[in-house]
């Protein structure tokens, strides 16, 4: 297990953050949220949230990818993908107009891959999730359905529910 951590420290550190780094950011230069929460279950100090929070975070860390969720409930209309706006401002960061964000109707949701925002947040009264899984250039798309599988199957397990819609995007 410490190997594969480790391994994937340094898959994280040396491939996302350059490849974000090149977009010419400095907002997460220190390492992506994986190589984080990586570092953190090696070091024996796992950030647990939630339950919901916590099988996102650790499917993160074997499959490789980068993985959100969110309160559907609390995104104003449809997600996308965008670059971050020159003099922006998410989460007190001053974005450039290079950084990959994550937004909606009301504003940013995701500074993709460093920071969540809090307005999204999952909670106790949680009902219907968001789950957002990328990867970079060069990631497989079998290996982000692998990773959304693994998460809506474990959420399931642990909260219940069911799956009303899947989208994957290319």
């Amino acid at each position: 297990m410490k190997a594969y951590l480790e391994d994937t420290l340094e898959f994280f550190d040396s491939s996302i953050i350059k490849e974000y780094n090149s977009l010419g950011t400095k907002s997460c230069s220190k390492e992506s949220k994986v190589s984080f929460l990586a570092r953190q279950l090696l070091e024996d100090k796992f950030p647990s949230t939630n339950d919901i929070e916590d099988i996102v975070s650790l499917v993160q860390i074997y499959e490789g990818v980068v993985a959100s969720v969110y309160d559907y409930e609390k995104v104003d209309g449809d997600p996308v993908l965008d670059r971050g706006r020159s003099g922006e401002v998410f989460e007190g960061i001053s974005l450039t107009g290079r950084e990959l964000v994550l937004r909606d109707d009301a504003g940013i949701i995701s500074l993709v891959p460093c920071f969540d925002s809090s307005r999204a947040r999952v909670s106790r009264k949680t009902s219907e999730l968001l789950v957002v899984v990328l990867g970079n250039s060069e990631t497989p798309r079998s290996q982000l359905i692998d990773a959304m599988t693994a998460i809506v199957q474990r959420i399931l397990y642990v909260a219940g529910g069911k799956i009303s819609s899947m989208v994957y995007l290319d």
